[in-house]
């Protein structure tokens, strides 16, 4: 082990004074275990010798992995016509909450500098005043009853949640809903909705056994019990279906004027009034789409997709990581204009974006981490020219 070289590489990164061949060295050494356990035992120095007030350990330790996610093994973004995110990284883990609390003074090199002079430290310097950071998304939904009754479902305790007909509404221990029947009927019990905010998505095991992920600013109508020859659902914003096989019974999805149609396969569908086409992506099995006079069937690895026009249009060799990404918590950007990155900040951290000037015409690849704050995402997009200014909710992009 490399003790001097670690110290140096580990006080220039505090200081803010790591270059890019240096942030690359210390991201090597940090990945053996040796180097970990020296990192905590520094970190830890540090916690003990500093107060740190105002934020519980898991929020601490949420920060800490964000921030080493995206700043120590990250390489430097790409400034250019195609912004290139970071891909995938490691997450950094500590053996100690004293020690994960430690690691704050890398988690604010945003807000302090901290200065040491001959092993001593001193107070930190203050160097830039920000709004409080906005975090991500995460398991928020609504969960409305056939008698018009709401659940918050992040606020109420797992277990039965109520019973509809023969149908019991269960909150797993995992956090998703799911539908119980109780015995048998010949009618169905009425209809559920379960939706979620901007900032929220949601899991959820209908009836017949068929699941079902929910993005932010999304909503699912269904039947509490599927007694008839059909499985009908309808649903705004963007959904991803595992759909249970029961070739007796085709299960319908209804989306704005499109009807799609299957016996059991994998599909996402992506909704969202404010995007220019209406995309069905079949990743297993395969599926009907209908809209007005015209109908298709689409192969895996194929897309569909309605223009506001009505006509659609077929793609094949979809990139199906990209499509869901934000199932498997990522943001996946593939040639995107910031318009289109922009308006999936805005579902997932609730916020407004406002544009001064003429928008950005960069095109943005690849991949950032949903588990990442609205403030850590800004600093990538700051490293690529693009100008912000927070104001509460609202974010402004200018020139």
């Amino acid at each position: 082990m490399n003790e001097p070289l670690f110290k140096s590489l580990l006080e220039k990164y505090l200081t803010g004074s790591l270059s890019d061949a240096e942030r690359v060295e210390l991201s090597g050494l940090l990945e053996q275990p040796e180097y970990q356990m020296a990192l905590e035992e520094t970190l830890l120095q540090e916690y003990q010798s500093r107060r740190f007030e105002g934020e519980g350990h898991e929020k601490i330790l949420e920060k800490i992995e964000h921030h080493i996610l995206s700043n120590i093994a990250s390489p430097k973004i790409e400034s250019s016509p195609e912004v290139i995110f970071p891909q995938k990284r490691r997450i950094i883990s500590f053996s100690s909450w004293a020690a994960a609390a430690a690691v704050l003074v890398l988690v604010l090199g945003g807000y302090f500098l901290f200065s040491h002079d001959s092993g001593k430290t001193k107070t930190p310097v203050a160097v830039n005043q920000v709004t409080p950071d906005i975090l991500p998304g995460g398991n928020k939904a609504v969960l409305t009853l056939t008698n018009g009754s709401k659940i918050i479902l992040d606020s109420v305790a797992n277990g039965e949640l109520a019973q509809q007909g023969n149908t019991k509404i269960i909150k797993s221990d995992s956090g998703k809903i799911v539908y119980a029947e109780n015995g048998h009927t010949h009618a169905e019990n009425g209809l559920n909705i379960l939706s979620t905010p901007r900032g929220g998505m949601y899991q959820l095991i209908l009836p017949d056994g068929t699941k079902v992920w929910l993005n932010s600013a999304s909503s699912i109508t269904y039947p509490t019990a599927f007694n008839g020859k059909q499985r009908n659902v309808s649903i705004t914003g963007e959904a991803y279906f595992e759909v249970a096989k029961d070739k007796e019974r085709p299960f319908h999805v209804a989306v704005n004027d499109m009807n799609i149609e299957v016996l059991g396969t994998h599909f996402n569908i992506n909704s969202y009034a404010d995007e220019t086409d209406v995309k069905t992506t079949l990743l297993e099995g395969s599926i009907k789409l209908t809209t007005g006079n015209y109908n298709t069937l689409l192969k895996p690895g194929e897309q569909a997709q309605l223009g506001k026009n009505g006509r659609v249009n077929i793609l094949h060799s979809e990139d199906m990581e990209q499509v869901m990404a934000w199932k498997t918590g990522y943001f996946n950007f593939k040639n995107a204009e910031l318009p289109m990155v922009m308006r999936q900040l805005e579902r997932w951290y609730d916020i407004d974006v406002h544009y001064e000037g003429e928008i950005s015409q960069r095109r943005f690849q690849g991949e950032l981490p949903r588990s990442m704050t609205l403030q850590e995402v800004l600093n990538v997009l700051r490293e690529v020219k693009i100008k912000y200014k927070i104001n509460g909710k609202m974010l402004i992009i200018y020139n």
